[in-house]
């Protein structure tokens, strides 16, 4: 008895270590407990705070396949880049219909959009994260998102308010793009003019 007792406790003294970015007690702790307890929060933990080290050291024994998907989560909603890098590597980022890439679009993590876009699904459950992006004005955001995106699904789940700033930010992105086709020609014709001034 003493020993499972000893074991839950170390337990719970991993995920305070994992939470708390202390690698030397994690280390010490790791095979002395159990890391996929309480859906293996201390890798929750971890990547709640930002503990990289930590999120490594415990990710060979995490249970991913049921618990990856929320400590993809927690990374994604503090914008921690660099462990959203690293699990998804080892989770499903398109689980729950691409929540991970939902909620950086909602947070405005233009960085993590960028790692998350190539791997998730942005047309799952109707393109929700434009929904997200254009809810919450992150203009960037959605400058990524529109081209890989349902926009129709999207506009049909949108408010009025939503519509018309989606609209109106098509119009100034097409604007921007003639701007710069114009500018492009301009240059164009004035690095050619003087070589046809030297060839009169």
């Amino acid at each position: 008895m003493g020993l499972i007792n000893d074991f839950k406790k170390n337990t719970v003294l991993l995920q305070d270590a994992a939470s708390e970015g202390d690698a030397e007690e994690v280390k010490r702790l790791i095979h002395i407990s159990y890391p996929k307890a309480y859906n293996s929060s201390a890798l929750q933990y971890a990547a709640l705070n930002g503990h990289q080290d930590i999120v490594e050291m415990l990710i060979p024994h995490s249970n991913l396949e049921a618990d990856g998907r929320d400590a993809l989560l927690f990374a994604v909603s503090e914008g921690h880049k660099e462990i959203v890098e690293l699990l998804i590597s080892v989770c499903d980022p398109k689980a729950c219909d691409s929540l991970a890439l939902q909620k950086a679009a909602e947070y405005g993590y233009k960085d993590i959009v960028e790692i998350l876009i190539p791997v998730s699904d942005p047309m799952a459950d109707d393109s929700w994260a434009l929904k997200e992006a254009v809810s919450n004005g992150h203009k960037e955001i959605i400058e990524l998102l529109l081209p890989v995106s349902d926009v129709e699904a999207a506009l049909l789940q949108m408010n009025d308010e939503q519509v018309q700033f989606i609209v109106e930010f098509q119009q100034e992105m097409e604007a921007k793009r003639s701007k710069e086709h114009l500018t492009a020609e301009l240059s164009d014709v004035i690095e050619q003019a003087p070589a046809k001034k030297r060839r009169m």
